[in-house]
């Protein structure tokens, strides 16, 4: 009888002892996971981020050269006035309002309706606005690469 008390009071012990351990590498092993997680995805966006960035600053850069080069009244005969994105990110964002000026808070309460959204879907919808952006913004540059001067 005496084993048996201590025994079950060296398990319920044994419990005390192991229990914090056990939660301590749950939350070590989930932290890690999300971090891991969060780090990939971010490595994704911002190779993909960068290259889309990278094209459309080349598109306004062309875009400024042409105006500098052939003036403001041939841009316009062009029907490049008002092509020019304030800033690139404006320029492939799913979320954002199709503007081209400081968006305020209404404008970005308004612009996409994200209730029954989920990230999957708004990541699908970035995608999709971003090989639309630059698809466009290729034939562009390859139509104002013949109005800049050969080097």
């Amino acid at each position: 009888m005496e084993k048996d008390e201590e025994l079950e009071i060296s398990v319920k012990n044994w419990e005390k002892v192991t229990e914090p351990i056990k939660q301590d590498g749950f939350r070590e092993g989930f932290e890690s996971g999300r971090l891991n997680s969060f780090q990939s995805g971010f490595d994704i966006g911002y190779s993909a981020g960068f290259k889309a960035g990278f094209t459309l600053a080349y598109y306004n850069a062309a875009l400024r050269v042409v105006d500098e080069v052939r003036g403001k009244m041939e841009s316009a005969s062009l029907g490049l006035e008002g092509r020019v994105f304030e800033k690139a990110e404006r320029g492939a964002c799913a979320l954002c309002p199709k503007v081209n000026r400081r968006l305020t808070k209404a404008d970005m309460a308004n612009a996409v309706p994200l209730e029954d959204s989920t990230i999957d879907d708004l990541v699908e919808k970035q995608k999709l606005e971003t090989r639309n952006v630059m698809t466009e913004k290729e034939k562009e540059i390859k139509w104002l690469d013949s109005f800049l001067p050969s080097s």
